[in-house]
């Protein structure tokens, strides 16, 4: 037998080289030396000072029962050791002992008995028990659940070090979870860990330098930061690192680079990776265009509840893009994602209502949605709940309701809202009465394109209403619209070129735009056509043919003037 007394400082070499082996999977990064049990002598001799009672032993053989260095490997042993050192107040014995009841290994799992025990370690100043025991006050775990008496034993183990306990005393910093919130604490924090390394601190500091919280903005070192953690393998940072290819913020943009990141954390799970990388292959960005694969990215995210990704998945299904078309599984979608509150699914989801396609009709129900994606500032439910109130379809009829959305749609650049603002002010519904108020949203709206707001802005020029009258204007507004298909805007430029008002005089010109107006059915064209082919006019022969055919095609639309024509053409 070992005489403890005179094999002291051999002992208490073996215990040392245990404790420095000693590996927490929550915080210490040291292994556990190969050559500390090198031989089975040297445990035996160890053991024979455990057994007398040798705390530091006893945690020693704790560890190489733990690890199964130089004997069997055996948790149930360990725990047993583990508990004889911390019965005699042994710190790292009692640490180990919390990390085996927390883990259930070599023991029955107890949260309770875990926190007693990191409790008895971290009092004596052991700073992975302090963490651990923080951790257990953040999440309820085996203790009730306590921000505050998080922070006070994060704090303790920070200070020591620890850095996954820096990086939980700057998240509650951040959030002001427990602890007065302070982005200039919480930044200070993160980086103490993130200079050693923590993956987790070093993508929060990439947050933080992104969004100029705690420390001056700066998108080169919230690259930075981000790229450290994503070599890692940290996904949030990867999906990060990919955003900021993708736009070229702080770093050169690529949308290669971008799609190669987003990649990495996509294949991690990481649904809003997986959102962006369905966005990729669904424009084509980065990656050769493909719907079929968008689609399988966006049902990954989308099944993972990404609200996001569940709208694209029923825009996809709604297009029958990359997938065989269902108004039904779009409305499916978009339901999931409108009851997260996302407001454009809320809107397509009225939408479909409004229209009835894949869902039973309803006015009532369209409504609903609208009101809850434009509450939410979406700007086409804005306008769809203008329209809504304007009709009195599926809510009480009001104008002035209207007015009002169609006003915080308009407000957003909509053009659409733009157009039925200057129609609510020109025709006075809903509000004071007012030519230049309904000019001045026409023209907003016709300046981004909005064939209806042109044409209406070419009327106001041509009558002087609202604005100073002048034909030339009211031809150029006319123009704008006509060639883009605009039948009432083709007839009233028909209408200039035939009387030489804002343009030179050309009945042939004339003819031209009345005949792509009357193609679409416009009845004034059609009359005005049979009219010019029935007389003749300037350089346009007579043609009793087109007559005939233009003024019946009008007579056909109830017009009692082409009827009237038609018969005195007919000579009845």
């Amino acid at each position: 037998m070992v005489n403890p007394t005179s094999s002291s400082m051999q002992q208490n070499a073996l215990c040392a080289s245990a404790f420095n082996g000693y590996q927490s999977s929550a915080c210490t990064a040291s292994t556990l030396s190969s050559s500390a049990f090198s031989t089975s002598s040297l445990v035996e001799r160890l053991r024979l000072a455990a057994v007398q009672n040798h705390a530091e032993a006893q945690y020693a053989l704790g560890c190489a029962y733990w690890f199964g260095q130089g004997i069997a490997q055996s948790e149930t042993e360990a725990v047993t050791w583990f508990g004889a050192a911390a019965k005699q107040g042994h710190g790292e014995a009692q640490y180990a002992l919390g990390d085996a009841y927390g883990l259930g290994r070599g023991i029955l799992q107890s949260y309770i008995e875990s926190v007693a025990w990191y409790r008895c370690a971290a009092e004596q100043g052991n700073a992975a028990a302090q963490y651990m025991l923080g951790r257990a006050y953040w999440h309820g775990e085996g203790v009730i659940q306590s921000y505050a008496e998080a922070i006070v034993w994060f704090r303790l183990a920070a200070v020591q070090n620890i850095t996954a306990a820096q990086f939980m005393l700057g998240k509650a910093c951040w959030l002001g979870w427990g602890v007065t919130q302070s982005d200039d604490e919480a930044v200070t924090w993160f980086g103490a860990a993130a200079k050693q390394g923590h993956k987790d601190a070093q993508c929060a500091l990439g947050d933080a330098y992104g969004l100029g919280r705690g420390i001056l903005q700066s998108y080169i070192e919230s690259v930075a930061w981000y790229r450290c953690a994503a070599e890692q393998g940290h996904a949030h940072a990867q999906w990060a690192l990919g955003d900021a290819y993708w736009c070229g913020q702080g770093v050169a943009q690529s949308y290669i680079e971008s799609v190669a990141w987003y990649r990495c954390a996509a294949e991690q799970g990481h649904a809003r990776a997986q959102c962006a990388l369905g966005d990729a292959y669904w424009c084509g960005r980065g990656v050769t265009q493909s719907y079929i694969e968008s689609v399988a990215w966006y049902r990954c995210a989308a099944e993972q509840g990404h609200a996001r990704a569940q709208r694209k998945l029923g825009d996809a299904y709604w297009l029958g893009r990359g997938i065989l078309q269902s108004y039904i599984e779009a409305v499916a979608w978009y339901r999931c994602a409108a009851e997260q509150g996302h407001a454009a699914a809320q809107y397509e989801l009225g939408d479909a209502y409004r229209r009835g396609q894949g869902i039973e009709q309803s006015y009532v129900e369209a409504v609903t949605w609208f009101g809850a994606a434009a509450k939410q500032g979406y700007a086409h439910a804005q306008y769809a709940l203008g329209d809504a109130y304007w009709l009195g379809r599926g809510i009480l009829q009001s104008y002035i309701e209207s007015v009002a959305w169609y006003r915080c749609a308009a407000e957003q650049g909509h053009a659409d809202a733009q157009h039925a603002l200057g129609d609510a002010y020109r025709c006075g519904r809903g509000i004071l009465q007012s030519y230049i108020e309904s000019v001045a949203w026409y023209r907003c709206a016709a300046e981004q394109g909005h064939a209806d707001a042109q044409h209406a802005l070419g009327d106001a020029y041509r009558c002087g209403r609202g604005i100073l009258q002048s034909y030339i204007e009211s031809v150029a507004w006319y123009r704008c619209a006509a060639e883009q298909g605009h039948a009432d805007a083709q007839h009233a430029l028909g209408d200039a070129y035939r009387c030489g008002r804002g343009v030179t005089q050309s009945s042939v010109a004339a003819v031209s735009w009345f005949e792509q107006a009357a193609e679409q059915g416009f009845e004034q064209a059609q009359l005005e056509l049979g009219k010019l082919y029935q007389t003749g006019e300037g350089d346009v022969a007579p043609h009793s043919g087109r007559a005939t055919y233009w003024l019946r095609r009008a007579a056909l639309q109830g017009n009692e003037e082409a009827s009237q024509a038609l018969r005195a053409l007919n000579g009845s």
